[in-house]
């Protein structure tokens, strides 16, 4: 049986909250597809076994999950605020998993199902009483449309729940890259302090393939000037409370040691304007290096906690441990934008900082030599011209980074080792490849065109293309 124990400041907060009653119909438009909530399927007190009224509904969900061919149903687990943590996490996990075995049982294949179970920490009502708590004793369900050709390049945000009342370090994955994060360093749109769990989405863009149909500009205009990136990687950073987005305090910010994905020299750090997606220049990554700082964090969320320390020895940068298991490892590194080839790059640039959510690039710029203008048209390998063009993205393998046109139009380098990818409205991936344009004569400004090869089958996520391309993943 569920028993109540005395709870946080933070979780008191999730008790009283109160956000409206069951929304049974909801339809969000989103960059990777398509979701629709259904109605929750409800619970009784302390129960995860499914009443027969919402097996009901739930048979219905079947017969519309089959007749619209949606591509899959995620299902999320609740409960009201009564009990420990520990048992509302274990009980929303029954909850999903009798849900699951429904559907499973009702012919839904295994790998369609995506689960996640979250306790009390969502409720949509208020649980100080029990209508409140009715509602909150459930399971969302969603069913996600399948996405278009772009949208199955779109690079997946990491989700990560945090406590926003104490510091923080996050390790992102395996990169090495971690997040700094000071307590209370989140506000909402009126700007009142946050002090409920943050969802914080991190996503990064580490070779052309990520970046291929991104939308992610990558040109940069200075002093009248246009010039292209050469990405040593890049991140998008995002936060949110209960879906709704959330801003960085002022006067607040996230310190990011930030793994790179190249080691390309004269490198700055940049924002886009999320507006009008202009590139701002916020620093010069080799002065960020310089900067001497000591940051002691809390470590929560079972995270195995590494904190190193910089040490100036013979003009080199060392790093060690302050914290934590000491394996040994020790990371030496000049700073990065050395012209000397004797000097070694460091993999983890520390201490940049991020004032506000958004997308940042570690970048080195140039500008494209032997420029030429192309005018394209497009056949498949019969020779019929494509029909219904979409975008067209151009990557030059020499660089790290890929650029968007409209199909008919495009520049690119001369002597540039050129792949050319293009999509069409009726979700079919084109592919023209490096050795096409030397093939071809493709070396100076015109119109031709480009026989491309249908990799539709066989290339279908950036991954695919990474490996299709060559690239480092």
């Amino acid at each position: 049986m569920k028993k109540r124990k005395g709870k946080s400041a933070i979780h008191c907060v999730l008790q009283i909250l109160s956000i409206g009653a069951v929304i049974c119909l909801t339809t969000l438009n989103l960059a990777a597809s398509e979701k629709i909530k259904t109605k929750d399927v409800l619970f009784d007190y302390d129960k995860s076994e499914i009443v027969l009224t919402e097996k009901e509904e739930l048979d219905k969900l079947v017969s519309l999950f089959n007749s619209k061919n949606y591509k899959s149903i995620n299902l999320k687990g609740h409960t009201d605020g009564d009990g420990s943590f520990d048992y509302n996490n274990h009980l929303s996990a029954r909850r999903v998993n009798a849900v699951r075995n429904y559907l499973l049982k009702k012919g839904i294949a295994k790998d369609r199902i995506v689960i996640e179970n979250l306790g009390e920490y969502k409720p949509i009502a208020s649980n100080l009483n029990d209508d409140g708590k009715r509602i909150n004793r459930r399971v969302e369900i969603e069913l996600l449309k399948e996405g278009g050709i772009i949208d199955a390049f779109q690079v997946e945000y990491s989700d990560y729940l945090i406590d926003p009342n104490r510091d923080t370090i996050l390790k992102m994955g395996t990169e090495g890259t971690q997040l700094h994060i000071r307590a209370y360093s989140f506000v909402d749109d009126n700007k009142v302090k946050v002090t409920e769990p943050v969802n914080l989405k991190f996503r990064e863009y580490r070779n052309s393939a990520d970046v291929a149909f991104s939308q992610i500009p990558m040109t940069f205009h200075e002093n009248e000037r246009e010039h292209n990136f050469n990405s040593s990687g890049m991140f998008e950073i995002r936060g949110e409370v209960n879906g709704e987005p959330i801003n960085i305090a002022e006067g607040k910010s996230i310190i990011v040691d930030y793994k790179l994905a190249k080691k390309n020299p004269n490198t700055d750090f940049f924002k886009m304007d999320d507006v009008n997606k202009n590139w701002v220049r916020i620093a010069d990554i080799p002065e960020m290096n310089l900067v001497e700082e000591e940051i002691s964090f809390n470590e929560i969320m079972d995270l195995e906690l590494e904190v190193w320390e910089k040490k100036k020895v013979r003009g080199k940068v060392e790093w060690k441990k302050k914290q934590g298991r000491d394996n040994g490892d020790r990371v030496e590194a000049t700073l990065l934008g050395g012209q000397d080839k004797g000097h070694q790059y460091p993999d983890i640039v520390s201490g940049l900082n991020v004032s506000s959510f958004g997308v940042y690039n570690c970048d080195q710029i140039y500008r494209i030599k032997q420029k030429i203008k192309i005018r394209a048209k497009y056949v498949d390998g019969n020779g019929n011209p494509i029909q219904s063009l979409g975008i067209l993205s151009m990557i030059d393998l020499d660089y790290n980074g890929a650029f968007s046109f409209d199909p008919n139009n495009f520049v690119c380098a001369a002597e540039g080792d050129n792949v050319l990818l293009l999509t069409t409205k009726k979700n079919k991936l084109y592919l023209f490849d490096r050795y096409g344009f030397e093939k071809n004569g493709i070396n100076e400004s015109g119109e031709y065109t480009f026989q491309m090869r249908d990799v539709t089958d066989e290339i279908k996520s950036t991954k695919d293309l990474a490996l299709y391309l060559g690239l480092d993943i």
